[in-house]
């Protein structure tokens, strides 16, 4: 996993590398960047494979409960905003 400029990534790749697997299949990669078919940049906090799954994380320096779906997140404050997959 590639090190990370801020802080709560740092703390969150380091949690995801204690817990995941020494072992094949699984496999992560951090801090990346791909460019989509219409041309739009995207950057990948964590990319995860297990055992048949493939886990997309975003790291967030956020407290309390979140809520939501692929367009909308809601903070346990009760605060809506656009999911950064959006």
């Amino acid at each position: 996993m590639t090190k990370s400029q801020f802080d709560h990534e740092t703390a969150g790749l380091e949690i995801v590398r204690k817990l995941l697997p020494d072992i094949a299949p699984y496999r992560a990669w951090s801090n990346f960047e791909f460019r989509d078919n219409h041309g739009r940049w995207h950057e990948v906090d964590l990319l995860v494979l297990g055992r048949a799954r493939l886990h997309l994380v975003e790291l967030k320096y956020y407290s309390g409960t979140l809520h939501g779906n692929d367009q909308t997140w809601i903070r346990s404050g009760g605060r809506a905003e656009p999911s950064p997959s959006s």
